[in-house]
């Protein structure tokens, strides 16, 4: 008997930098969207329970990131973003 494994893409959705309370402890992981020639790759940025501190939101701001990204299974967690 051969058992196939199938495997869903994650997918992301995208939340505006300034609905994140810096110095809170996050409800959910936080990841950075980045693209390398025509490939969409994002990287954890931040663990759930982790803090998102003052400095860290301006330097994002700074570099012009406004979205970071959870992933849509955990969207039920961010009730208190």
């Amino acid at each position: 008997m051969e058992t196939k494994i199938t495997f869903q893409p994650i997918k992301y959705i995208p939340i505006h930098i300034d609905t994140i309370q810096p110095d809170e402890p996050l409800p959910c992981d936080l990841y950075l969207k980045a693209i390398s020639k025509g490939k969409v790759t994002y990287s954890l940025l931040k663990r759930e329970g982790e803090r998102l501190e003052v400095q860290e939101k301006e330097r994002l701001l700074q570099e012009d990131i406004h979205l970071l990204f959870i992933r849509d299974s955990e969207i039920e967690n961010t009730r208190d973003i």
